[in-house]
Formats: structure tokens, sequence, C-alpha cells
């Protein structure tokens, strides 16, 4: 299960640079295009792709020899969950406890609503990346997306994401370049994989999370309830 683990967390994403542009982007014309270019990017016959979704696939990864040697590196969260402060990047979820009226009726503020607020004038990733190598870190790995379902980095697939809203400033490709001058190997956490239920209490009672009007459904996702069902033979 280690190796599994480091197999899912080190595999590398493409990072637009910073100063790569983008057409406009409709999600509800992209969004099966850029599905289906990734869908057969990842195919069982696409060779290039060192690992698929199977077991046979995974068991075949090894610890490489670069992380054996590192013994320390630096995984951060950092995100619009920022702006609220509160607890810890669950907040986002959070949020969405009956009666949380700290922000006002929670039909009319939700967690759209702290995307403009996250600013983060004072970022600056060779500052961050200077401390990191100043503590001994061999390597860094931000969370390129949260169960939020707002993404770190410049996106073609939701508008949802930082180089868009809010900073405006692609976060993960600047930490990726800031971190690869000086030599640290760069890595990318997505925790998107439980993003289909994050904001499902949204939907238990009237919450923003019910309008779809405001463009929001790619942020909130499905929104369904957590349910987990076993499986047995």
């Amino acid at each position: 299960m280690k190796h599994l683990f480091f197999a899912l967390l080190f595999l590398a994403l493409a990072v637009p640079s910073p100063a790569q542009k983008t057409e406009p982007l409709n999600p509800s014309a992209n969004t099966a295009r850029q599905i289906a270019r990734v869908s057969a990017e990842i195919a069982p016959s696409n060779k290039k792709i060192p690992f698929h979704a199977n077991w046979e696939s995974l068991a075949a990864y090894r610890t490489p020899e670069w992380f054996r040697d590192a013994k320390f590196g630096i995984f951060l969260h950092w995100g619009v969950y920022s702006v609220p402060a509160f607890g810890n990047e669950w907040y986002s979820r959070n949020l969405y406890v009956p009666g949380n009226a700290t922000y006002g009726p929670q039909t009319k503020f939700g967690y759209k609503d702290f995307i403009p607020m996250f600013k983060a004038e004072r970022f600056d990733p060779n500052a961050w990346v200077d401390l990191f190598v100043k503590a001994g870190a061999r390597y860094v790995v931000p969370v390129g997306e949260h169960c939020d379902g707002f993404a770190m980095y410049n996106s073609d697939i939701t508008p949802w994401n930082a180089a868009r809203m809010g900073l405006h400033r692609d976060i993960v490709g600047e930490l990726a370049v800031a971190s690869r001058s000086r030599g640290l190997r760069f890595g990318v956490s997505s925790h998107t994989a439980e993003h289909w239920w994050w904001y499902g209490r949204g939907r238990s009672f009237p919450s923003d999370v019910h309008d779809q009007t405001s463009g929001t459904a790619l942020l909130y996702g499905p929104a369904a309830p957590r349910i987990f069902q076993v499986l047995t033979a």
C-alpha cells in the first residue's frame, strides 16, 4: 500500500506556464471535449502513460531513488478556505452546517462568495521556496485542487480556478517554476475524488448550493449525499 500511495501522489500533472494565455472558457461547450481528450490520453492503449486504473499497472510502481534519499519535503494546503481561516480546509464543507449564519443567510452567502476575497496580495512563490530550501526540503507538493472544487492552477476545464478568479494567478504553476529553478522535486496532490459529495449537506436545507443560475454547478458539483455502499460477493 505504501508503494501505491506514492504512485498516486507523485504522478506529475501538466501545469501551464504562468505566462501562457488561454481562450475564454465556455464550460458547457468545452467540458465534454476536455473529458474525451483526457480519457483518450489515459486509455490503457496509450503506452506513454505509466499508470492506469488497474492493480496490475499500479503494482509495477517502484519508489524512486531520489525519494528514498530525500527524507524531508513540504506538503501544503492553501486555497479559498484560508479567507474565513476557521478550523481547516474542511470549512468549505462545514460552512453548510444547517443554521451556520456567520456570514448571513445561507441562501445568499455561500462558499462562492469567499472567492472574490481571495486576493493573496503577499503571495511570493520565490520567498516560499527560499524558506523551504533553508528548512532543508528536497521536494514540494501543493494541493492542486481540494475537495472544494476550486482549482489552484490555470484550468481549461473549469472557470473556478485561481488564474481566472480571486487573485488571478496560477498558484501551482508559479510554485512549480520557483521549485524547479532551485532544484527541488515538484509534485501536485489532488483531492478532487471527494468533490462529488463535498457540498451534499447544502442540498439538505435551503442554501445557495441549490442555485444553478449563478454558474456554480461546476464549483459545487453533483453535491450528492455522502453514501457509501458496501459491495459483497
